[in-house]
């Protein structure tokens, strides 16, 4: 049998490590961040976590973060320039050797790179990180739960309807939103976590299809958060086919106001 040789990944990319010295005149550098190119869209990302810095740096470790978060920043400012016409923030800070690679999206590219010269930190580690870090990129809960304040403050009957568990099928589904006129799953979609937030979307359009004998219209509604336009343009139309297929509204906001207006207008 001939086993097909794997396809590589969608896109041409690019990533260097950021590396940083904290004792001047020291040939020691840890690498403290990525900056990563992919489709002409270039970033940097702080890679290096808390724990680290407190084990390195001790009672330094908060001086530390806000020196690291202030190079990123930096870095990330100037991400219209080249390597070439980069400028340092601060002496100690450099780029290591670009390395050029393939990539199907800006996680995976910083995949690629932890596991390739980090030894400070592992790639589940930082995914860890953005899932608890809800002010960088938002979270379900802070979705969800801003959705749900800013709805009651109009119809303070709804509170009830929120984050309700029902038996369907002989198993307990937390639905974001359950009465007669809607049941609704509520999500993020984010380009740094777009894998398992798909994962994760396509598992809520189960339980809505499941819970259909019971209602009169069911919604997905998300709030999205992409860097790249041609990446969110991609994933808002496949959940839009995928919803639409199963006759399911589909629905994507930028934020819990917006998610309100949504919620308020179906249940007039």
């Amino acid at each position: 049998m001939i086993i097909p040789f794997p396809q590589l990944p969608k896109y041409e990319a690019s990533w260097s490590p950021v590396l940083w010295t904290p004792v001047y005149g020291s040939e020691e550098a840890l690498m403290v961040g990525v900056q990563g190119e992919i489709q002409g869209e270039r970033f940097v990302e702080r890679i290096i976590p808390d724990r680290v810095l407190s084990v390195l740096c001790r009672s330094q470790k908060k001086q530390a973060a806000s020196i690291i978060d202030f190079v990123i920043d930096s870095l990330n400012k100037q991400a219209s320039k080249t390597d070439e016409e980069l400028i340092m923030p601060l002496t100690g800070v450099r780029l290591g050797a670009q390395i050029n690679t393939f990539c199907d999206d800006r996680l995976s590219l910083i995949e690629q790179a932890i596991m390739s010269q980090s030894g400070l930190t592992t790639f589940e580690e930082y995914e860890n990180s953005l899932a608890s870090s809800s002010s960088k990129n938002g979270s379900r809960k802070a979705f969800v739960g801003g959705i749900k304040e800013l709805v009651i403050s109009e119809r303070a009957d709804l509170e009830e309807n929120f984050n309700v568990k029902k038996n369907v099928s002989g198993f307990d589904v937390d639905y974001s939103f359950y009465s007669k006129k809607l049941i609704s799953q509520m999500g993020v979609l984010r380009e740094d976590r777009i894998k398992n937030d798909t994962d994760i979307l396509r598992r809520y359009v189960l339980d809505l299809m499941d819970a259909r004998e019971n209602m009169s219209n069911s919604l997905l509604l998300i709030q999205e958060s992409f860097y790249d336009n041609n990446t969110r343009a991609r994933s808002l139309d496949a959940f839009n086919t995928l919803a639409r297929r199963r006759n399911i509204r589909f629905e994507s906001v930028t934020n819990p106001e917006e998610g309100k207006e949504v919620i308020l207008s179906m249940i007039a």
